[in-house]
């Protein structure tokens, strides 16, 4: 399967090393915070960075995926859209069946934008792990938005800008402190982003977005749960 997340990478563009691997322990550490259990980390040769931490106590197995961005000071709402488009379809799941496959496989799940990175949160059945990081593959390595995904979606985003934004005036306010304090730099802008630029967004764009960020060594995938991880490390390959 890592022919698939061959075109996913995980690079640690925009944090230090130390700092995106805490990241990665927070999310394990608030999702079982009883025990702690051993990392077993697997660098692949195409650059995929894989953790998998074993948690035999739980009863669900959780898949988190964490892709750093690359250059997206001006970028973050494309970013917070494709993050939606990435529910929609990829090559193997058309016709907005990726969305369908989560649902069906996972009792949870979830993405999140940042102007850093994009993260996303599954959990499931110990069972349906090879599924799940089958999907996983498909959503990080081919993902193929149609046309249909990216009018839907893109309505959505807009329609959250203009919540956030515009109808929301506490929410406005505090954006605008932030743009004050941090100015032109991730810090001052909101996690959706700018909403102009997303305004008569073409398929190309989000096609260039996805060959030039989605990208083997910028990714960090996190396996936790009753697992074994030679068993996790044979799924990815």
């Amino acid at each position: 399967m890592r022919k698939y997340f061959g075109i996913v990478r995980i690079s640690f563009i925009g944090f230090s090393r130390t700092f995106f691997m805490v990241l990665v322990l927070v999310s394990f550490l608030f999702h079982n915070p009883v025990t702690a259990s051993p990392i077993h980390a697997t660098k692949f040769d195409n650059g995929l960075n894989l953790l998998v931490v074993p948690t035999p106590e739980s009863q669900l197995t959780q898949v988190d995926v964490y892709l750093s961005l690359r250059g997206t000071e001006n970028m973050a709402g494309l970013a917070h859209l494709v993050e939606h488009l990435m529910f929609r379809s990829s090559e193997n799941c058309p016709s907005a069946s990726l969305g369908d496959s989560l649902q069906l496989l996972t009792t949870f799940n979830n993405g999140y934008t940042s102007p850093r990175n994009i993260h996303t949160l599954s959990r499931c059945l110990p069972g349906l792990l090879p599924r799940l990081l089958a999907v996983e593959a498909e959503r990080f390595g081919r993902l193929k938005p149609e046309v249909g995904d990216l009018d839907f979606e893109l309505t959505r985003v807009l329609g959250e800008h203009d919540l956030k934004r515009e109808a929301e005036t506490r929410v406005s306010l505090c954006y605008k402190v932030l743009n004050l304090a941090y100015g032109d730099t991730s810090g001052g802008h909101m996690q959706l982003g700018d909403r102009a630029p997303l305004v008569g967004l073409e398929m190309a764009e989000v096609d260039s977005f996805i060959s030039t960020q989605m990208i083997p060594d910028r990714m960090v995938v996190l396996v936790s749960g009753p697992v074994q991880p030679d068993s996790v490390v044979a799924m990815v390959e």
